[in-house]
């Protein structure tokens, strides 16, 4: 499982039920990530959206750790 907040690097399905069962696949497990306050988050509530033609991603809100970038 690998997590971005890049649409555009998502992986999407082709149709959106195929993306509907995933999210719902999604749902029933128990998906951690670790906040930037070092405790963990279960992932739910996850949605679908139409990026583009034919390709469809799946989305949660979740407190993602922001990633700082050092010049």
């Amino acid at each position: 499982m690998d997590f971005s907040s890049k649409k555009d690097a998502a992986y999407s399905w082709p149709t959106e039920q195929e993306a509907r069962d995933e999210a719902n696949t999604l749902e029933h497990h128990d998906i951690g990530i670790i906040t930037a306050e070092g405790q963990r988050h279960v992932c739910k509530g996850y949605q679908v959206e139409e990026r583009a033609l034919g390709e469809f991603i799946i989305w949660c809100e979740a407190p993602f750790r922001l990633t700082v970038v050092e010049k």
